[in-house]
C-alpha cells in the first residue's frame, strides 16, 4: 500500500512537471514570436540581443528592436539594430576585425573562422551586389532584343554558372552582334564596363517565346 501511494505522489509530480513544461513552452512561443538569426565570427565570441546572454544561429525574442552585439577580447566590438515582427524572423551577420595585435594572426591561427568568415563575407557582398543590380536602371529596361532578332540583352544568371551573383549575357549569332548589344547599352548612356557582362554565341530568341 505504501509503495502504491509512493508511485502515485511519484506519477503525479512527472505529470505536473510536464504540463508545467508545456505551458512554459506555449507561453514562450506566444511572447516570444519572432525569430533573429545570428551569424558571428569568431565562433567563440559573446553575443547579446539588446543586452541579453544570446547563442549563434536562431533565437526566439519578442517583437520590435533587436540590438544585437558581438564582442570579444582582442576585438573591435560590433553591434547591428534590427526591427522584427511577430512571425517573421530577420538575420545578422557580424565578422569582428582584430584590434590587438595579440589578435592579429586570429583568422590564419583558427581554420574554422577563417573559413566561415570568407562564407559570410562572400554572402553579404553577392547579397549588396544583387540588390545593386535590381536598382539599376538598366536592369529595368531588360530583357531586350534589337532590332531583326540581332542581338538579345538579358539579366540573370547562366545555367551552369559557378556565380550566384546574376549578370548581363547578351545572345547573338556573332561577335560583331554581340558587340552591337554592347554598343546598345552604351547608346542609353550607361558604362558596360561598370556591368559583369557575358557573351553568348546563338540564336536569338523573341521576348514572346520565354
Amino acid at each position: 500500500m505504501f509503495k502504491s501511494t509512493s508511485f502515485r505522489k511519484i506519477l503525479v509530480a512527472i505529470i505536473f512537471v510536464f504540463v508545467c513544461f508545456v505551458v512554459i513552452k506555449i507561453y514562450q512561443s506566444a511572447i516570444y514570436s519572432a525569430r533573429v538569426k545570428i551569424n558571428a565570427v569568431p565562433l567563440e565570441s559573446h553575443i547579446t540581443i539588446n543586452d541579453s546572454s544570446a547563442n549563434e544561429g536562431v533565437n526566439r525574442v519578442r517583437p520590435g528592436s533587436q540590438k544585437v552585439t558581438v564582442s570579444l577580447s582582442g576585438f573591435t566590438t560590433l553591434s547591428k539594430t534590427i526591427n522584427v515582427q511577430k512571425g517573421s524572423s530577420g538575420t545578422v551577420t557580424l565578422v569582428l576585425t582584430s584590434d590587438s595585435s595579440q589578435t592579429s594572426n586570429w583568422y590564419f591561427t583558427h581554420p574554422a573562422d577563417e573559413k566561415e568568415a570568407e562564407e559570410l563575407s562572400s554572402q553579404a557582398n553577392d547579397a549588396l551586389v544583387k540588390q545593386d543590380l535590381k536598382n539599376d536602371p538598366l536592369i529595368k529596361l531588360l530583357p531586350f532584343v534589337g532590332g531583326g532578332l540581332e542581338f538579345r540583352v538579358d539579366y540573370g544568371t547562366l545555367p551552369g554558372s559557378s556565380s550566384n551573383v546574376p549578370e548581363i549575357y547578351i545572345t547573338a549569332p556573332t561577335i560583331q552582334q554581340q558587340q552591337d548589344g554592347v554598343a546598345w547599352i552604351k547608346s542609353l548612356g550607361y558604362n558596360p564596363a561598370k556591368y559583369a557582362i557575358k557573351f553568348v554565341t546563338g540564336p536569338v530568341q523573341p521576348l514572346n517565346s520565354d
